[in-house]
């Protein structure tokens, strides 16, 4: 499951905040307002079974941390959503049309799949969240604008 935190200042910078409930515990994750391209960047939440076979081809049951440098990676990612919602990870960003592909975030999302969340958020073109959305997202949510997330309040 997934919650929206809401509008938080996290170091002097503005963002939209969101809880993952893992199998055991949850996490934090953030969507950073910029000075540019906020109204064409998306959320789109994603089912995590769906969508790590979209990418893998692999159910999540198969998600393994492949190498020692991806090991070193998972190890850091751990200790990046240790901080809380004092500093919450950035949600991973990507693209989709006919094969998932990422710009950033491969190794979060490893840990949130391999710790039993059942959705997570991802940002991506407008494009690629119509695609997701039809395709890969978690049941009764919305493709989400970046612009309009900031619209609302600072907690």
């Amino acid at each position: 499951m997934i919650e929206e935190i809401g509008v938080k200042e996290i170091y002097g910078h503005i963002s939209f905040v969101y809880k993952i409930y893992l199998e055991h515990s949850f996490v934090y994750m953030r969507v950073d307002k910029t000075p540019y391209y906020n109204s064409e960047r998306y959320i789109v939440i994603v089912d995590s079974n769906k969508f790590y076979k979209e990418w893998t081809g692999k159910t999540v049951g198969h998600c393994v941390i492949d190498d020692d440098w991806e090991f070193r990676k998972y190890e850091d990612a751990k200790v990046g959503f240790s901080k809380g919602i004092i500093d919450p990870v950035p949600v991973a960003q990507i693209g989709y049309s006919d094969v998932v592909s990422f710009t950033d975030g491969i190794t979060r999302t490893k840990l949130l799949i391999r710790n039993g969340a059942l959705c997570f958020p991802v940002e991506c073109s407008r494009k690629s969240a119509k695609n997701l959305y039809k395709k890969l997202s978690y049941k009764n949510t919305k493709i989400q604008n970046v612009f309009g997330l900031f619209k609302k309040t600072i907690l």
